[in-house]
């Protein structure tokens, strides 16, 4: 069955919610910068854990490039 408006509409809210909690996280100086894992990763963590990477170092930020990544060959 597919989610009735009012469903989609608390799902929204609720994901709007938690975005703002994690952005009122984050730190100013690092505005534009992704979140990355200690080990490289896209941080995918809700608001808690993103609190206690944070005090707990256990994130980076990183500038980024317009152009992206280049694959690399690995042989």
């Amino acid at each position: 069955m597919p989610p009735t408006a009012a469903e989609l509409s608390r799902r929204w809210h609720a994901a709007l919610g938690a975005a703002r909690e994690v952005v009122a996280l984050l730190p100013a100086a690092e505005v534009g910068r992704v979140v990355l894992t200690s080990g490289g990763e896209l941080f995918r963590g809700g608001p808690g854990a993103l609190a206690d990477a944070l005090t707990g170092s256990g994130v980076a930020f990183h500038e980024g490039r317009i152009r992206g990544a280049f694959p690399r060959i690995v042989r």
